[in-house]
Formats: structure tokens, C-alpha cells, sequence
């Protein structure tokens, strides 16, 4: 058979030798894999047009031409990992490419596609009396065993610094994100945690007996739950950066308390507003339509439809591996595909280089979009650091790993791009970018260029940003990234370049954070944050946060140039410095900003940074260790960091703030640092239209006579463009 399929496309891809030209094979859901590939006469699955590139690349028949694989109109189920490897990588001149017919929609999904006539009313009198009376009637049951569904995955535990894990079983009507049933409701008030009675066991203090907690409750709702097996709580139950998933164990209705399976991080406390919980997973809180709970014992899904099933697309997903694995292939292409409904990630690249991804949907994912470099093996223990071992097609435990390891090589390969993409309605991030070697400075130069990311938080809401960006001089530029509960970008590593984005409506649910968050690592130096629009970021919290938070000690010698911040009500400062050295916060534009810098130098923090060691508290001072700061490449690379670690190394010192302006804000600079022409005003500086945020300067703006040597922003150029992936742009952001 093998022999045949190569023959026949031999005489399809008509190659000989001497041809460089770019050949095609065609892909139908209605095709049929002995076929040989034509349009009239396509295959079936990706697979088989892989194999068969595979076979006349082998058979050195291909040549140095390229090939295309047009994937035709319909939905491509995946079952299990599409992999690619050496054998399929094209070149600089020739890539192999992978991508929609003309303007057809091509769905890939990592689950099921399921008629609505599957669904029925529910008759069991034990069920419809568990359910409100009030939805009785519109709650419709789905027999998943009748489908041969019988893994249902978990909903957790999860949450911050807990490992990332596949989303359960979800279940996704006219390409939207059914939600598991909670009370109370997503738009209803949380409910505060009462009286702590046993804050449990808490791993942040080394204690890893895995007790969980026990707290008052105020409500009688509890009372309709007694029939339910498999209860959880979620929300943030201590520190307002640290969201968490558990078990429910007991629910004691006499006493009025809740005894929780696992522990949080920092153990349960109360006295916050956001010290608040929501239960989920009830089939007794199913009230709003969306809302949808699964019986894994009777192999049962409950959903309150969101309309009339009748004519629905409706998708169940199931696949917990990536749907696509890049390993060691290089210029290999992706175009115009729609990714989605699976409970992991949709693609993942290691080693490799060039590998492109453009103009692609990537959406109702469990985990996230595009994963870039290994991740850890899950930790046995719930701890905020630790060292695990380097793993292919997850990310596990990355975050606690490089806390410690900031030597880590995730074999990301180089030169990948993430371009003109839509990455939406995932459970725990959008892309994750990683690339280079902190110990010997090897770039990286993997980017995420053009993207649109929003509303990347469905399961998991903090320290599980947008982007994480790690390693070394990789990119984020010309991205739209909005509506995050959490962070928007997530940095680590050196020599990071963040530019001419769009950030806004994120740290939705935050007390101390920012939109752009990194530090914590003294050895994180280099970062460019250039040319980026940030307007409209907060918590409903009202809590402490920033818009660019340095954390101590670390992530230094920045420079923060040509940014606009406009309408954050950061209490922290737009720019939070935390004992940082060598900022350079320059030519930037402040706007109704009720503080635009804080350099944080407090004799506290002062005295916990230089005490600070990983052995002892937990921080990261002691990575300097693995760092030669006296040797190449870090003396050529940073030399005034030679003598890092001697006394007073551990205060702010050689950061300027210079030919910045400031429209209407109430405060400048908190702290110490060099202040250089810089422009406080109540009056207009110049923009073209302030009225209707064009923050664009008029080219005789009073701002250039005021501040010698201060540049146009190039405020035109921030955020998405167009190009021939994106050939229209989303409504300007309220």
C-alpha cells in the first residue's frame, strides 16, 4: 500500500528533481486515505498527508521543492497527538506548509462532535427534585457512556502555583464555553470566609502534611447539597494574588463549617474582601443557562442550553495531549485553522527552528494555545519552589522550577513565531514562550507577533498569564491583550523585548500584582518595555497594584521607554520598582495617573533582600550562584553588575527617570532615583486628540520646546496591525 500511495503521488505532485516549485496535496473530511491526494480525490486526516511528504522525501523525490497541504472545509476530530519531527521540515526558501483551502473554515478539535437530538428532557424523579423547580423543565440530560465517554478528567486541584493540568470534560455549544455549575453565580457577590477554625496545613511554611482547612459559613444554602458527592470550592482564600480549586470534604450543616480536602498555599485566612469562595460541580446550583454539571458515576450530563439545541454545533472535549507536537522540525508552516475543544493545548514546538503558526484561531482550549519549550514534571508536593525534571508536551511545574532553576534549558528551538493569531476562551493561558540559555546568553528569538488574546482564565485565574515569556531576547510585539483576571504577561529571563502592544482591562481580580509582573531573581536583567499602551487596567479589589511590577529582589537594569498609561488606578505606581539598580524610565507619557513611579526602599524589605536565601525563606537571592557576573558573558554583556552582591547592592541605587510626561496626575516619583527634564503638567502637552484618546503629539506639541530632546511616541503603531492574516482590525477598545 505503501508503494502505491507513493506512486500516485509522484504523479500528483508531478516532482522531479530539478523542480523547486511547491507542490500540493488536498485533505477532506469526506476523503479517504488510499486515496492519492487530489482535490477530486483527497485524503482524510493530516496524518496521511504528512506520511506521504514523509515517503517522497525519504525516496529523494521531492527534491528541494516545497509542499502544500490544503485542508478542506469541515471538522478534523483528533484523537491522539499529531506529531511532527526532523523528517518533516521544509527550508528558508521552501517550508512545508499546512493550511485552509482558499476561505474555508477548517475546525481541528480534540474531542467530539454531538446532534442535539442526543440530548432529552430529564425524567428521573431523584434527579429533577435535586434541581431547582424553577429549571426543571430546561435542564436537558446527555447519555456520554451511549457515546463512549467514560473519562471525565478532574476539575482540580488547581490554582496558583499548583502544576497546570488538563481541563475535566467540557462541553462547548456554538463555539462558546459551557461553565460547570456554581453558586453563587458569577456576576452574584462572593462568600466571605468566616471564622477560620484550622487554616490547614500550609506548604509556603514547608509544611506539606496536605491538611486542609476548616472555616465558618454564613448562609443556608449548604442545606441543598446533602445528595452531593463531588463538591468543590473556589476563589482566593489568603493572599490576593493567589487564586486556588479544592476538594470540598465535609460540610458540617450543625456547626456551620466547611473542612476543605487540600491546603492553600498561604493557608485559609479571613478578614480581606477578597477572601471570598464559590462552590462548583453542583447539580442542585444548575440555575442559568450555560451551566451544565456531569454525573461521573451515572455517566450523565446535566446542561441548561443557552437557547433552543435544536440546529446547535455542540463539542465535547476529550483529548488531554497537545493536539499538534512540533519536535525537532524547523520551517514548518500552520495557516487559517481554527484549534479547539480539547482539555490541553493545541500546539506544542521543541527543539526545531522557524516553525511558523499565522492567522490561526485558538480558542476553547483547556490549557492554552501555543506552548514553546519543555516544562517540569508535576511536583509531589504543593510548594512554591522546588526542582523537578524537564518534560515534553506539558508544562507541569514550570513556574516552581525555574523560582530555583533559572538555568533551565526547555530546548525550545529558535526563530518560532506565534503570528496575527486569535487565542480566546482558554482554561489557563494563551501562549507560553520560551527560548535560549541564561547561563550563556544564547538568544532565543521566538516571538508572539500581531496576537489578539483575551479571556485566557476560565479555569485557572492567577500566575497562568496570556503570555509567560521566558529565556532569553524573545519577543511580544504589536499584541491585543485584554479582559485577564490576572497578570497579561508573565516575565522571566533576560534580554526580553516587550513592544507596541495594546494591554488593558486586566488584574481583574488581583490585590498586590500588575499587568506585567516579573522579578524575584536578581539574575533577570535587560528586559526592553517599549512602546506599549496601557489604559484602563484594575481590580475590583481596589487593592494594591501596579501596571509594571519589578518584584524584589531582581528582574533589573530595564529600560522602560516611549509607554503609555492612561486611566490606571494603580495605587502602586504605573511603575513599581522594588530595590531595583540601573532602570532607565524614559520618554514615557503619564496620564490621570494617581502615581507614575515608586521605587520601593523600605529598611524592611531592605533587610529581608539581603538576608534573603532559598534554603532558608524561600526567595531567590541565592541564584546569583549560578551566575559568573566577574566572567563572559555577563561582564561584557552587563558590566556595571561586576561587582554584584557586595554591600549595598541590596537598596535602589543608578535609576533615572528622565524626560517623562506627566498630564494630570497626582504624584511622580515615591522613592529615590535621578530625575532628568521631566514635564508635570495640568495642561494639555500637545496630543492630537485628548478628548478622544488619540495620544498622538501634534508635530509643534508644546511638549518638545519643554523637554529637550524628548521623542515622538509612536502611538499610532501600538497594538494590531494589519497584514495578510489580518486583513481587518477588531473595534477600537471602550
Amino acid at each position: 500500500m505503501k508503494t502505491v500511495k507513493l506512486l500516485t503521488c509522484v504523479v500528483l505532485l508531478g516532482v522531479s528533481v530539478a523542480s523547486g516549485a511547491a507542490r500540493e496535496l488536498h485533505v477532506a473530511p469526506n476523503g479517504s486515505d488510499t486515496n492519492p491526494g487530489t482535490k477530486r480525490e483527497p485524503l482524510a486526516t493530516i496524518e496521511a498527508a504528512r506520511d506521504a511528504i514523509r515517503d517522497l522525501k525519504e525516496a529523494r523525490i521531492l527534491g528541494n521543492a516545497g509542499a502544500t497541504v490544503y485542508l478542506h472545509k469541515g471538522t478534523y476530530r483528533v484523537s491522539s497527538t499529531i506529531e511532527f519531527d526532523e523528517r518533516d521540515s521544509g527550508t528558508h526558501k521552501t517550508p512545508i506548509v499546512y493550511r485552509s483551502y482558499g476561505q474555508d473554515e477548517v475546525r481541528i478539535i480534540g474531542g467530539v462532535e454531538v446532534a442535539p437530538s442526543r440530548f432529552g428532557p430529564v425524567k428521573d424523579p431523584d434527579i429533577r427534585q435535586r434541581l431547582l423547580p424553577d429549571v426543571r423543565d430546561h435542564v436537558l440530560r446527555l447519555d456520554l457512556r451511549a457515546l463512549k465517554i467514560d473519562d471525565y478528567g478532574a476539575i482540580g486541584p488547581r490554582g496558583f502555583r499548583r502544576p497546570y493540568r488538563p481541563a475535566p470534560l467540557e462541553i462547548f455549544v456554538n463555539d462558546q464555553a459551557m461553565h460547570i455549575a456554581r453558586w453563587p453565580n458569577a456576576d452574584e457577590k462572593l462568600i466571605p470566609i468566616g471564622e477560620v477554625i484550622d487554616k490547614g496545613s500550609v506548604p509556603r511554611q514547608g509544611d506539606f502534611s496536605n491538611r486542609g482547612g476548616v472555616f465558618k459559613f454564613d448562609t443556608d444554602r449548604p442545606k441543598r447539597w446533602v445528595q452531593a458527592k463531588d463538591i468543590w470550592l473556589s476563589g482566593i482564600f489568603s493572599s490576593g494574588f493567589a487564586d486556588d480549586t479544592v476538594q470540598v470534604a465535609q460540610v458540617d450543616l450543625e456547626q456551620k463549617t466547611i473542612r476543605t480536602a487540600q491546603p492553600t498555599l498561604y493557608g485559609f485566612k479571613t478578614g480581606r474582601h477578597w477572601r471570598a469562595w464559590y462552590v462548583l460541580n453542583l447539580l442542585e446550583e444548575i440555575d442559568q443557562p450555560g451551566e451544565y454539571y456531569v454525573d461521573a458515576k451515572a455517566g450523565t450530563l446535566y446542561l441548561y442550553p443557552p437557547a433552543g439545541l435544536k440546529n446547535a454545533q455542540i463539542q465535547i472535549s476529550l483529548l488531554e495531549e497537545p493536539i499538534f507536537a512540533l519536535e525537532g522540525v524547523s520551517y514548518l508552516t500552520f495557516e487559517r485553522l481554527t484549534v479547539e475543544c480539547s482539555r490541553g493545548t493545541a500546539f506544542y514546538i521543541e527543539r526545531g527552528a522557524k516553525n511558523l503558526i499565522a492567522g490561526c484561531t485558538l480558542r476553547n482550549l483547556g490549557i492554552m494555545g501555543v506552548q514553546i519549550g519543555k516544562g517540569v514534571t508535576d511536583f509531589e508536593n504543593y510548594a512554591i519552589f522546588g526542582t523537578g525534571q524537564p518534560v515534553s508536551r506539558r508544562l507541569g511545574s514550570w513556574h516552581e522550577h525555574v523560582w530555583i532553576n533559572n538555568d533551565f534549558l526547555s530546548e525550545a528551538g529558535t526563530g518560532h513565531t506565534v503570528l496575527s493569531c486569535d487565542i480566546y476562551n482558554n482554561g489557563a493561558g494563551g501562549v507560553h514562550i520560551n527560548g535560549g540559555n541564561r547561563v550563556t546568553l544564547e538568544p532565543g528569538d521566538n516571538q508572539i507577533v500581531n496576537c489578539e488574546l483575551h479571556h485566557c482564565n476560565r479555569l485557572d485565574r492567577a500566575y497562568k498569564a496570556p503570555v509567560n515569556l521566558d529565556g532569553v531576547r524573545n519577543r511580544v510585539a504589536h499584541c491585543r491583550i485584554h479582559d485577564a483576571t490576572n497578570q497579561a504577561i508573565y516575565l522571566q529571563g533576560n534580554d526580553q523585548i516587550i513592544e507596541y502592544n495594546e494591554v488593558y482591562r486586566t488584574c481583574l481580580e488581583v490585590d498586590d500584582n500588575a499587568p506585567l509582573y516579573t522579578g524575584m531573581d536578581p539574575t533577570q536583567l535587560g528586559t526592553q518595555i517599549r512602546y506599549n499602551y496601557w489604559h484602563d487596567n484594575g481590580s475590583q479589589f481596589g487593592g494594591n497594584f501596579s501596571i509594571i511590577y519589578f518584584d524584589s529582589p531582581g528582574g533589573q537594569n530595564a529600560t522602560i521607554h516611549g509607554n503609555v498609561f492612561y486611566r490606571n488606578p494603580a495605587t502602586w505606581g504605573q511603575i513599581f520598582i522594588s530595590r531595583g539598580q540601573f532602570f532607565e524610565v524614559e520618554n514615557n507619557i503619564f496620564i490621570e495617573s494617581p502615581l507614575a513611579v515608586w521605587i520601593n526602599e523600605t529598611k524592611t524589605h531592605a533587610e529581608w533582600s539581603k538576608k534573603c536565601d532559598i534554603r532558608n525563606m524561600g526567595e531567590r537571592a541565592a541564584l546569583v550562584e549560578k551566575i559568573d557576573f566577574k566572567s563572559l558573558p555577563y561582564s561584557d554583556r552587563y558590566p556595571e553588575y561586576v561587582n554584584y552582591g557586595d554591600e549595598g547592592w541590596y537598596s535602589p541605587m543608578n535609576n533615572i527617570i528622565q524626560r517623562n510626561v506627566l498630564y494630570k496626575c497626582r504624584g511622580f516619583v515615591r522613592g529615590t532615583g535621578t530625575r532628568v527634564d521631566n514635564l508635570l503638567t495640568d495642561e494639555d502637552p500637545g496630543f492630537v486628540d485628548l478628548a478622544n484618546g488619540d495620544f498622538r503629539l501634534k508635530p509643534d506639541a508644546p511638549v518638545f520646546s519643554k523637554i529637550p530632546g524628548f521623542k515622538p511616541v509612536p502611538f499610532d503603531r501600538m497594538g494590531l496591525y494589519r497584514d495578510a492574516y489580518r486583513t481587518s482590525l477588531p473595534p477600537t477598545a471602550p
